[in-house]
């Protein structure tokens, strides 16, 4: 039974490694190109704790914008809009 678990966390934890490399870094990059002077470019690292502790709970939810590459784009896409949108 605990062999079951190692490999259920190891597949949660690569999701989540997977999700900072494939939604995180071109999110910020997009972004960074987008509105320079945006607080999250600002506040990066507390921009990446949030994102991390939310893709961390919801690692399976974020299999298929990981697999995807079109998934993929509409997320960073809408997720870039989201911060664009944030009153400073």
């Amino acid at each position: 039974m605990e062999l079951q678990y190692n490999y259920i966390l190891a597949a949660w934890l690569a999701t989540w490694v997977i999700a900072q490399w494939k939604l995180f870094i071109p999110s910020m990059l997009i972004l960074r190109e987008a509105d320079p002077t945006n607080v999250c470019i600002r506040w990066w690292p507390a921009t990446w704790i949030i994102f991390a502790i939310g893709t961390l709970l919801l690692a399976p939810i974020f299999l298929l914008p990981i697999l995807s590459d079109r998934y993929r784009d509409i997320f960073v896409k809408s997720y870039v809009n989201s911060l664009i949108k944030i009153e400073t």
